[in-house]
Order: structure tokens, then C-alpha cells, then sequence
């Protein structure tokens, strides 16, 4: 929807839903864009950089809001569409604010507890406090193939736990009452 707002088109979907033809295709885009920046993302977005002189963009698909506007805008740039990729960000924006609005009063002063494998949850994050909930725990389960835990809301965390022990969800549920 965002690509075919800014005007853009896709040209391979590589491995997703493609075929040969496609394939045979992937260096005619401009353009290459990763869809997830994990361990198997970063091996096939190397191996076409050194093999084939792929250009990527620096970041994967995003995820939350505050990401999507940073993809659009870089895109609009890309492609000199600023104007448009603006507008879509002030759109989706409103949209994201809105929402807000609509369940803040059923979330504010909740507690959030989350337990995740992810090391890029500010997404996440940025919502709850958006929404004025408690960030009570946040319990980063071991993936060695992900990067470290990063979050720029440290001061909003109550409790943070790195390479967190699934066996004690449970207990920590009771504790924390999310």
C-alpha cells in the first residue's frame, strides 16, 4: 500500500511467492528491501551486496510507528517523493493517534509484562507509554543469533531481566500481576 502510494513498484519478491522469471529478474530493481534484519536477512542481504552489487536499503521493514516513518520518508528520498511520503507518514500518523485516544482510557495505568525473544521491541514500548500503561517487566529470552537488547526507554522499565529463564514466567506473572 505504502509503495504503490509513493509510486513505486515492485520488481522480484524474493524468496516470497516468486518464481524463475522473477528471480532471473532480481537485478533489474533499483532498489532492494529487506524484510527482516535477522541472521538469515543479514546472510542473504551479504552474499547478493558481494555477489551481485546489490543496493539495500539501511534498514529492514519496520515495525510501530515511529520506524514506518523513518522507512517512508527514507524512501521518498530515494525516489525524490518526499512530498508524498510525507503525507503518508502524516496520515498514518493520525491514524496511530487516534487509536490511542480510543483505548487509552481502557489501558492507562495497566501493567505490561512482556517476555520476548526480540531485541528490538521500542515499538512496543513506545506504545504502552503512549498509551500511559506501566512498563513493570520486560524479559529478554536468549537468542545468541539476534544483536543485544537495545531500548532507548530504560528509565520507563521497572524491571528488566536479560537472557530471562522461561521457568519463571509463571512466577513472576503471580509477582507482577500484568
Amino acid at each position: 500500500e505504502v509503495l504503490d502510494a509513493l509510486g513505486i513498484a515492485i520488481n522480484c519478491r524474493y524468496l516470497y511467492k516468486t518464481d524463475s522469471k522473477a528471480i532471473k529478474n532480481l537485478r533489474r530493481g533499483k532498489l532492494n528491501l529487506l524484510a527482516y534484519e535477522d541472521y538469515m536477512g543479514r546472510a542473504v542481504k551479504k552474499f547478493l551486496q558481494e555477489e551481485y552489487g546489490a543496493l539495500f536499503m539501511d534498514m529492514a521493514f519496520p515495525v510501530g510507528v515511529s520506524q514506518s516513518a523513518e522507512w517512508v520518508r527514507w524512501l521518498g528520498r530515494f525516489f525524490s517523493r518526499s512530498d508524498e511520503a510525507e503525507r503518508i507518514v502524516e496520515r498514518q500518523e493520525e491514524r496511530y493517534w487516534d487509536e490511542i485516544k480510543r483505548i487509552r482510557p481502557i489501558l492507562q495505568g495497566k501493567k505490561l509484562m512482556v517476555i520476548t525473544y526480540s531485541h528490538h521491541i521500542d515499538w512496543i514500548l513506545k506504545t504502552a507509554i503512549d498509551l500511559k500503561m506501566e512498563i513493570s517487566f520486560i524479559g529478554v529470552l536468549n537468542y545468541s543469533q539476534d544483536d543485544l537488547f537495545q531500548t532507548e526507554f530504560t528509565t520507563e522499565i521497572k524491571e528488566l531481566s536479560i537472557e530471562y529463564d522461561i521457568q519463571n514466567r509463571k512466577k513472576d506473572i503471580a509477582r507482577i500481576q500484568p
